[in-house]
């Protein structure tokens, strides 16, 4: 007779059931998450009384000038879009609901931020666990980076936000595979990718987890219905490109400017820095590398003919230094501050805001 049954016949009850562990990771995350979401609306309502975010610059300076562009009734471009659009419509959103001020916009990314720390806790669960999405969810709730991103106007917080999206999309499709799950975490990942382009790397990351989970067959079966929904998420972006510049541009044109800003011959460190042709500042760069690439090849270009141009140069500067060699480089950049835009606001915050306010053009 077991110890269990032993005691259940000495006191006439059914076998003792082992106790409990009072450990329970679900049962901590409401909790983890209202600390969340208090850290973040407190960071954003104590960052929004900071002069320097009064003044739009640089990055957040044209996606602004964009959506005001967008609220005014100029929906689409002239031109392909150089940069991932959705945070500019997403901003138009947030004007015309009159949350378009520095104190609206850092409470819509505490708000994204909030998001993101249930969609990773909600991805990671069903990957590795309740401990392990504890983990994750405390990681991003507590660390320092989300409250940074968040407290900059500018397209990091919904980023971030639609990127744990298109995880968590993906380990709800591996849960219980079908089509109609693989297709729905495609879409979301496509909307991830109009906010970043390089948010399309889930889709081969996920078929390549699922050939390895259960064969190669079944990651086709996967990685088709997820291409698809994919392709449609990002089909309103390919379709005002090919109108507006005639060839095939996916998201935005800007891809091979990227790889070439890091990889140039004349760039030691991977760090940002701009060519002499070129400004500091995404419509600076957008005119600058098209008409450098029309000089050099001497015949008009079209976004998609400049991008893989500047890919090419990219690639033959790599080739000529020996290719990539310097792993640390990769493993331990971070982006620098905007050093001269920092300056720049902390001279005079004040005249900023009245030329900004005025519409006056940024120079820099």
């Amino acid at each position: 007779m077991t110890p269990d049954a032993h005691m259940a016949a000495e006191t006439g009850g059914a076998p003792a059931s082992p106790a409990r562990s009072s450990w329970d990771p679900d049962r901590w995350f409401p909790a983890l998450l209202a600390a969340a979401a208090l850290l973040f609306v407190t960071h954003a309502l104590l960052a929004a009384a900071d002069p320097y975010l009064q003044v739009r610059l640089g990055d957040e300076g044209y996606y602004d000038d964009w959506a005001r562009d967008i609220a005014a009734g100029a929906w689409l471009r002239p031109v392909p879009f150089f940069t991932s659009p959705l945070f500019a419509y997403w901003l138009a959103g947030l004007q015309a609901l009159g949350l378009g001020a520095t104190r609206g916009l850092l409470l819509a990314n505490a708000a994204l931020g909030v998001a993101t720390v249930w969609l990773a806790w909600s991805a990671a669960r069903r990957l590795a666990g309740p401990a392990a999405a504890l983990a994750a969810a405390a990681i991003l709730a507590l660390g320092r980076s989300a409250l940074v991103y968040q407290g900059f106007p500018d397209k990091t917080a919904l980023v971030l936000c639609l990127s744990a999206g298109a995880l968590a999309a993906a380990a709800w499709a591996l849960e219980r595979p079908g089509w109609r799950r693989w297709l729905a975490a495609g879409a979301v990942t496509g909307l991830a990718a109009l906010a970043h382009p390089l948010s399309l790397v889930v889709l081969p990351a996920v078929a390549l987890h699922r050939a390895r989970q259960a064969g190669l067959g079944a990651a086709v079966r996967a990685a088709a219905p997820a291409l698809a929904g994919a392709l449609l998420a990002i089909s309103p972006a390919t379709l005002h490109n090919w109108l507006t510049g005639g060839d095939l541009v996916l998201v935005c044109s800007n891809g091979g400017h990227n790889l070439y800003i890091g990889n140039q011959a004349a760039n030691a460190t991977g760090l940002y820095a701009a060519p002499p042709f070129s400004g500091g500042n995404i419509a600076q760069e957008e005119a600058g590398f098209h008409l450098e690439a029309e000089r050099r090849r001497g015949r008009t270009m079209t976004a998609a003919e400049v991008s893989a141009y500047w890919a090419g140069e990219a690639v033959k500067d790599v080739a000529a230094a020996g290719g990539w060699k310097d792993v640390m480089t990769l493993l331990t950049c971070y982006q620098h501050a905007d050093e001269a835009t920092m300056l720049k606001v902390m001279a005079s915050p004040a005249k900023l805001v009245a030329l900004r306010a005025a519409g006056a053009p940024e120079k820099r």
